[in-house]
């Protein structure tokens, strides 16, 4: 299987179409994260994995992960294939 990294910069990118942004997120408490600046509405996540995913790489070492460890660290009881499809649509 192919694996790639994972990060939380790629999951922004995607939100905000930008490759290089300051990055602000808070896991104490309520979950806020901000870009340059601005506050992302809860509405633009569009999906709770993907605030889960962006925690997790928050606290990863480097902001990365390995896609087979942001897989078994989210659903770690599920099939390797639900997995990759719920990790596809986390990053969606």
């Amino acid at each position: 299987m192919l694996s790639f990294p994972v990060s939380s910069h790629r999951i922004l990118h995607s939100l905000y179409g930008q490759p290089h942004m300051q990055l602000r997120i808070e896991l104490l408490g309520t979950f806020r994260a901000a870009v340059d600046g601005r506050d992302i509405p809860a509405e633009d996540w569009r999906r709770a994995r993907r605030v889960v995913l962006v925690k997790l790489l928050a606290l990863a070492n480097g902001h990365r992960l390995r896609r087979e460890q942001a897989m078994d660290a989210l659903w770690p009881d599920m099939p390797v294939v639900a997995a990759s499809a719920n990790l596809r649509k986390a990053r969606a």
